[in-house]
């Protein structure tokens, strides 16, 4: 996990591969523009293998309805990074470091599978901030900061692969 501001995206996230090297250089790009852009996908570097389904690099733009901690489960990705940006907000989250209990099956098209566990951390983001969650690493994000905080905030999660493509590199 990588916890920072905006303004040291690049420097933090560019080394990584050249996967976050484009979400990196999105987010330099759009840094000043993120409130204005509209809910939805973005692609930002297609998929090198015609096999996947899905870009390797594209963002969620998202209106998002807050939890309180106890109502959610944590979520856990196999194929992709996500760096989530809040745009409004603020926007509470937790991470387990524990063994986690299966709550509902591995989605493959949606990359996400959901367990039930106890927080080893809990953090909140503000605009201007970002969180990184690398593939394994079990999060809780979009929980509400505190009771009777605002029921939504604005997000971009650019979703970063990070396992090769099937047909051209052995795992």
């Amino acid at each position: 996990m990588i916890l920072d501001t905006l303004d040291r995206a690049d420097e933090l996230l560019r080394g990584i591969s050249p996967e976050f090297a484009a979400a990196a250089d999105w987010l330099k790009q759009n840094a000043g523009k993120l409130e204005t852009l509209p809910p939805g996908r973005i692609e930002v570097q297609p998929a090198r293998s015609p096999s996947d389904a899905l870009p390797d690099v594209y963002v969620n733009v998202e209106d998002t309805t807050l939890r309180e901690a106890d109502e959610a489960l944590f979520e856990r990705h196999r194929k992709y990074a996500d760096i989530q940006v809040v745009i409004s907000g603020p926007e509470a989250f937790e991470v387990s470091l524990e063994a986690l209990l299966p709550e509902v099956p591995y989605d493959e098209p949606r990359d996400i599978e959901f367990f039930a566990g106890s927080a080893a951390l809990r953090g909140c983001l503000m605009p201007g901030q970002f969180v990184v969650y690398l593939p394994g690493e079990a999060h809780k994000p979009a929980l509400r900061t505190v009771p009777g905080a605002p029921a939504s905030i604005r997000k971009a999660v650019v979703k970063v692969r990070c396992l090769p493509p099937r047909d051209s590199r052995p795992l």
